[in-house]
């Protein structure tokens, strides 16, 4: 990926980026006719017992007659990602369906992002945040913490949606 990739789904968008061998994705929302970022996932490093977020490699977007959808694919040591990230522009929000197999079951999985505007922020307030399948286990000032219990399941999935 030399440049970064957009889905488009009314005043939300996706950006994805390149960050080393992984692909990384902020939210932004239309504010003014301005794209404003919101939120931006934090991915793992080497270091990491288990990664924070999905470890992606592979983007690849398609136009569908609901909206645009973005396929990932990707895999650390056993593990394997798969995410699709579905534009509904009729309710104007963004779907993520998240799935993980792996050999080695965590204790827990899931998505990991960082606020990019401050809590006072009328478009942070404004933002809805549902999962599904999943549980927020860190909403606070700095981060957002999807999580879901692996219960000794090698495949584990989840999902949730942002819709200004």
């Amino acid at each position: 990926m030399n440049s970064d990739v957009v889905l488009s789904c009314g005043r939300l968008r996706v950006v994805f980026l390149q960050r080393g061998d992984q692909v990384g994705h902020r939210i932004e929302v239309s504010v003014g006719g301005n794209w404003t970022g919101v939120l931006e996932s934090v991915e793992g490093n080497t270091t990491d017992r288990w990664p924070s977020s999905p470890a992606l490699q592979t983007l690849h977007i398609e136009s569908r007659p609901a909206g645009q959808v973005a396929l990932l694919v990707g895999m650390a040591g056993s593990s394997h990602w798969s995410v699709s990230i579905a534009a509904e522009v009729a309710e104007g929000r963004v779907i993520f369906d998240v799935a993980c197999r792996t050999a080695v079951v965590p204790d827990q999985h899931g998505s990991a992002y960082r606020w990019l505007i401050a809590s006072h922020d009328a478009v942070r307030q404004a933002l809805q945040i549902a999962p599904k399948g999943a549980r927020l286990a860190g909403l606070d000032d700095s981060e957002l913490i999807f999580t879901v219990e692996s219960k000794q399941q090698r495949t584990v999935r989840w999902s949730y949606w942002f819709q200004p």
